[in-house]
């Protein structure tokens, strides 16, 4: 989980305190592939690598380990 003040920026005024909280898995099925899932949820505002809008996120892709 994260906690962070948000900054006032051009593009919007800072409006107090934001979080994110997210579960992430990484598994491996061979000696060097495997499989990466992340889901979370955060309030408005920015976070690297998450939308600008509140709400639920997931992602997931391959993994390959060298």
């Amino acid at each position: 989980g994260d906690w962070w003040n948000e900054p006032a920026a051009i593009e919007r005024e800072a409006e107090g305190s934001r979080w994110n909280a997210s579960a992430e898995i990484d598994l491996l099925f061979a000696d060097r592939w495997g499989f990466s899932a992340k889901g979370g949820y955060k309030k408005e505002g920015f976070f690297p690598g998450a939308p600008m809008d509140s709400g639920a996120y997931v992602g997931f892709g391959l993994r390959g380990s060298f």
